[in-house]
């Protein structure tokens, strides 16, 4: 996943946009979410940030966000969701996929596996996985083993 995907959440109802910005956050970690109860306070944070999304709840007078019906179902909302944001996901990786080998140090990471451990399993050098895990960082923009696993569980890459 792209590392700093921005979603900007346009509401003058406070508490139904603070529900669908913990939603977003609950299940998509790795997105920062930015909640506007007015048009001009999130015109004037568009200045200064280059949001890639545009989330909007009731009348806002912004026409160019994506609508959300505030009776939806959570389910409904998180499908909705997957929809929009895994087309980020695509979009991110289309010029730089992961190896196959690339893909198997990343499961080996979502399992905890020190790189001394993975370069054994894997019957590979200690520098290989070092040379692997840099280029899956650089490819996916992720740094942290709690981001990596995130990234593998959206991506079915592990259970």
């Amino acid at each position: 996943m792209k590392r700093g995907f921005q979603i900007a959440l346009l509401t003058a109802r406070w508490m139904a946009g603070a529900g669908l910005k913990a939603l977003i956050n609950e299940h998509f970690p790795l997105y920062r979410v930015s909640l506007f109860t007015d048009a001009d306070s999130y015109r004037q944070a568009a200045r200064l940030t280059k949001f890639d999304h545009l989330f909007t709840l009731g009348e806002t007078g912004i026409p160019n966000g994506t609508e959300w019906d505030e009776k939806a179902s959570q389910e409904e909302v998180l499908s909705r969701l997957q929809e929009i944001l895994r087309a980020d996901d695509t979009d991110a990786g289309k010029h730089q996929p992961l190896t196959p080998r690339e893909l198997d140090v990343l499961r080996l990471v979502t399992q905890g596996l020190l790189n001394k451990e993975i370069a054994d399993r894997l019957e590979i050098s200690l520098h290989t996985v070092i040379s692997h895990r840099k280029n899956i960082t650089a490819k996916l923009g992720i740094k942290t083993v709690s981001g990596l696993t995130i990234y593998a569980l959206m991506h079915g890459l592990v259970e």
